[in-house]
């Protein structure tokens, strides 16, 4: 190929975010026609990158270092043919960077602004201007969110980078409004922000400043600012919150097939208020979720999503673990027999067996009708028969995510 390459997108795309950083050292295989990520490396120090183009070279693989300064410098310094002049000869045809033109309306479209600012974004690249802004609106469950999306100039080349934006929430509350900022193109999306400023608590892999990935659950404080912004509160791994099993604490129908549980979880850990179907006494009833890893547990909604249930109300959902089921006047408990209970053994039943004498079982009712009344029963079906629709109701709620 007389030494000649094609750069694929997904390189561009890795060296407009090293570029990002500063110039870079760009290692690439010189064997290779077509490069991809496997045949390229880039690195920060020229030491490192000599050093690793040392030790991989074979047979197979030649590798050349370059330092770059701009995807233009990039492409000057690599072979690439015909294609190369007609490139730099039309700047503002091609490198008006359309890869990085194209990169920016990707990244808008995954962050959740879809396509409609494309037009504004070309506009202002093609005018050079160091810096600019963007405006958007957005509508969730009837509240107005209204963005600021800010584009920056490189200082080391002619690419621009989406940095940040500003939601501002209007609701009958108030006004809410935080800054979110982007890591290579990543970050909260625009509706993670909207949950958040909603209150909501939102799972997200984050970097920390040495580069190292970890994963954790970010909730705004509302009682505390920083230079205009709530602060946020992060609830790491190791803080001891697992989503999926404070979930099987409660008969969730959507938890018995595999695919639904993961849309579930994915849709929670996104921090929307789902929608879910529980059997109460043999019936199936709606009722919406809400991830809330500060106090490692799930806030539960009644079918209309804006009423919570009580601390009562929801542990009288939740399945009743083997250790506390008991017989009260000859009926299981509701919940003793749910999804995730272990059956008894055959010893564990010939010892209860034996304590359930007529003669024991005689005085354990009289014992417990002196202490409670003979109210247990009552009580506990009370608590279930609310959370239940009432008779005259002949409406069916259908589940939305919020």
């Amino acid at each position: 190929m007389n030494g000649e390459h094609v750069i694929s997108d997904e390189v561009l795309n890795d060296v407009m975010a090293a570029l990002a950083k500063g110039p870079s050292w760009f290692v690439y295989n010189t064997l290779t026609y077509f490069l991809t990520r496997e045949d390229v490396k880039t690195f920060k120090v020229e030491k490192d990158a000599e050093d690793w183009a040392i030790e991989n070279n074979s047979k197979t693989e030649a590798y050349r270092t370059i330092q770059i300064n701009s995807v233009r410098d990039l492409y000057r310094k690599i072979k690439y043919g015909e294609k190369l002049e007609t490139l730099l000869n039309h700047p503002k045809t091609y490198f008006m960077n359309q890869q990085n033109l194209d990169y920016l309306k990707d990244n808008l479209r995954f962050m959740g602004f879809g396509d409609k600012l494309q037009a504004d974004l070309e506009k202002n690249i093609q005018q050079g201007f160091p810096e600019f802004v963007l405006k958007w609106q957005s509508e969730f469950s009837g509240q107005n969110l209204e963005t600021n999306l800010f584009f920056r100039k490189s200082d080391q080349s002619d690419m621009y980078f989406f940095n940040r934006y500003d939601a501002i929430l209007r609701n009958d509350v108030g006004t809410f409004e935080q800054n979110f900022y982007l890591n290579k193109g990543h970050g909260v999306t625009l509706k993670e922000a909207f949950n958040l400023l909603q209150g909501r608590a939102v799972y997200k892999e984050m970097e920390n400043k040495d580069g190292q990935k970890y994963k954790a659950w970010l909730e705004l404080d509302f009682k505390q600012k920083d230079n205009g912004s709530y602060k946020v509160k992060q609830y790491h791994d190791n803080y001891g919150y697992n989503l999926e099993s404070t979930l099987k604490n409660f008969p969730i129908k959507e938890l018995q097939n595999e695919q639904q549980m993961e849309r579930l979880l994915s849709s929670l850990q996104r921090g929307n208020r789902q929608s879910v179907t529980m059997n109460v006494e043999g019936r199936e009833q709606m009722f919406f979720l809400q991830a809330n890893p500060q106090f490692k547990t799930i806030t539960v909604f009644d079918k209309g999503a804006t009423r919570p249930l009580s601390s009562e109300q929801k542990n009288q959902l939740m399945i009743t673990p083997q250790e506390e089921r008991t017989k009260i006047n000859g009926q299981t408990v509701p919940g003793a027999n749910g999804p995730g209970v272990k059956e008894a053994t055959t010893a564990q039943k010939q010892e209860t067996a034996k304590k359930e004498t007529p003669e024991n079982s005689e005085k354990k009712s009289l014992k417990e009708g002196s202490e409670k009344g003979g109210k247990v029963k009552d009580h506990k079906k009370e608590a279930v028969k609310k959370l239940l629709p009432q008779k005259q109701s002949t409406g069916k709620g259908k589940g939305q995510r919020v």
